[in-house]
């Protein structure tokens, strides 16, 4: 017993032992933590940059047009239906970098209120009733001719403000200050054109206050018995009728004769009044008399029907004679003072109690005539209490005296009637081929920076789906003009401007889109020879961004009073001047020109 006890004492040293000398491993020691990434330049403008926002239905849109963009080809002539207008005048703030929908939505604010007429084929609709597919009378300046072409587009634009625009032929219209017009912006060349936002359009100068309008409309193709349409227009100017009666009335005997010779003519039965003042003739049975009394029964609900329209102009030219025989005034011998000159004033004035008469009346005038000045008069000496719309024609206005291109002339801004507009709906609408249309009242043809840089980015790096694209902000010196009227001479500062630039690469060359021009030409050297061709006086800070997150890839900045060292064409050694800032305050030609030599 005594030496089991004695060997399992000696086995339970042995075991002891062993354990004791037996090298305990040491733990793993634990990885060093990861070294912090590089942190991002510091970039003090990126909280002006806009994430895109997928959900809306903004975005869709902007989307499904923009598949059609598949080059850089396709984004500059899209580009070219983008004007820049200033961040303050579009979203009163001093700098704004907006999303690439909302550039794309903005681009087409050329919005007219929801109750504008727009001539279609045969006939005019209201903006706001125009479907995809209508044809809108349109017209093709390269060919100098109407066209109609189809709408491709409509847009709600919902309540906005705007402004009422009056017009010098007293016409008028409503629209937000983005709507694009067709202006002169030549004196010395009145064909020579811009199309330009209503804000951006220069009222204090007469010649860049001139819109483009219609001065003659293009004829129907249907031909109407001249007779039936003298009928027509006579009876709108002095017909009447009740359920059983059909009448003209006629006081002038040489009208009466006409009206009697008409109605031989066509065979219609007729009896005439026996008194001489007050006359009126009666229409019997027969298929005209249904026809007038579908014109209406009195002075104040009778209607032109939209088919005149489509009428030839020979066909318009008696209804108009009609119309002018019964509620038209000749005023061809007025003449009224100007400056001590005498003026031949209008030649005929019209006017009537139905404003859907105004209307279309103004529309067949232009198809034969040329364009009238139409107006409303509240205050007359007229029967019952409804205004009277009076539209008056003078073939001496510069309106049709003056035609820039083929049937086209132009009327101005008359700015001392400006008015804003608070709350109203508004429709825009997208024109294919000529992306303008035809304003029915007026007669005026209405046209369909960094937001545009940013939206120039987005097609080529979304939808052309080009690899490298990067968005630039530049910023510089350039030299700014100003006239002395006192000396008649031009001096300039040299000031400081910021400015945003899409640069991409197209096989192996650096290209660059502006809001103003597509350098497709050319290989730059490097990113700061792109921001020279806009500052030529050299570059002081650049950063480059990511065209979709706007996360700063890289920045540069120059020390203070120098520029960055780039491919300047002018190479001006400005490093050398102790503080360049000192040359934003305003200095004379003289002086400058002096700095330049010391600085060669």
């Amino acid at each position: 017993m005594v030496w089991v006890i004695g060997i399992l004492i000696l086995a339970g040293l042995y075991f002891f032992s062993r354990k004791s000398n037996e090298v305990i491993p040491e733990p793993n020691p634990e990885p060093d933590p990861p070294e912090p990434p590089e942190p991002d330049p510091p970039d003090p403008h990126y909280d002006r940059w806009q994430s895109v926002d997928k959900t809306t239905d903004r975005w869709k849109d902007y989307s499904d047009y923009m598949q059609k963009i598949t080059s850089d080809t396709l984004v500059a002539l899209e580009m070219k239906f983008y004007k820049w207008v200033s961040d303050w005048d579009l979203w009163h703030k001093l700098d704004h970098w907006a999303r690439p929908d909302v550039v794309w939505v903005n681009k087409k604010d050329d919005c007219l209120e929801e109750n504008t007429e727009i001539l279609i084929k045969n006939g005019v609709k209201k903006i706001k009733d125009l479907k995809i597919g209508d044809l809108v009378l349109s017209y093709n300046y390269d060919l100098e001719k109407y066209e109609y072409k189809k709408v491709i587009n409509v847009w709600d634009k919902g309540i906005l403000d705007g402004y009422k625009i009056r017009l010098t032929n007293a016409h008028s219209i409503i629209a937000t200050g983005n709507h694009r017009f067709y202006c002169r912006i030549s004196e010395d060349n009145p064909k020579k054109y811009e199309i330009k936002r209503f804000k951006d359009i220069r009222l204090d100068y007469w010649c860049k206050r001139q819109l483009h309008c219609v001065h003659l409309l293009p004829e129907g193709e249907i031909d109407i018995d001249k007779d039936l349409a003298y009928l027509y227009g006579i009876y709108i100017a002095e017909g009447y009728s009740n359920k059983t009666h059909v009448c003209i009335a006629q006081d002038k005997k040489d009208i009466r004769a006409k009206i009697e010779n008409v109605l031989n003519n066509l065979n219609v039965p007729y009896s005439k009044s026996k008194r001489m003042i007050h006359a009126f003739y009666t229409i019997l049975k027969s298929g005209i008399k249904d026809d007038l009394k579908k014109l209406g029964l009195n002075s104040f609900d009778k209607k032109l029907p939209l088919e005149v329209l489509s009428w030839n102009k020979a066909s318009l030219k008696k209804l108009i004679e009609g119309m002018l025989d019964g509620d038209g005034t000749d005023c061809t011998n007025y003449k009224y003072n100007f400056k001590n000159h005498y003026i031949k004033n209008d030649l005929w004035e019209y006017s009537t109690s139905s404003e859907q008469i105004a209307k279309i009346f103004n529309i067949i005038v232009r198809k034969v005539y040329g364009n009238c000045y139409y107006y409303k008069q509240l205050n007359h000496q007229g029967i019952g209490n409804q205004p009277i719309w009076r539209l008056r024609f003078n073939p001496y206005a510069l309106h049709n005296k003056r035609e820039i291109y083929k049937n086209i002339s132009t009327v101005s801004i008359s700015f001392r009637y400006l008015k804003e507009i608070k709350n109203k709906h508004y429709y825009d609408i997208k024109i294919e081929d000529n992306h303008n249309f035809i304003l029915a009242e007026s007669g005026l043809i209405s046209h369909n920076c960094d937001g545009l840089s940013r939206l120039s980015c987005d097609m080529l790096g979304r939808f052309v789906q080009i690899p490298e694209v990067w968005w630039l902000e530049y910023y510089g010196y350039y030299r700014k003009y100003e006239y002395d009227s006192e000396t008649g001479e031009y001096n300039y500062k040299v000031v400081a401007a910021g400015h945003a630039i899409t640069v991409y690469k197209k096989d192996d060359k650096l290209l660059a889109f502006s809001n103003t021009s597509w350098w497709n030409n050319q290989n730059f050297q490097d990113f700061i020879e792109i921001g020279e061709q806009t500052f030529p006086e050299g570059l002081y800070f650049v950063i480059c961004r990511h065209w979709e997150t706007g996360k700063a890839e890289w920045i540069e900045e120059a020390p203070d009073g120098e520029i960055l060292k780039g491919t300047n064409i002018f190479h001006r050694r400005l490093n050398k001047i102790s503080s360049i800032k000192r040359l934003n305050k305003k200095e004379s030609k003289r002086a400058i020109i002096k700095w330049l030599k010391l600085t060669r």
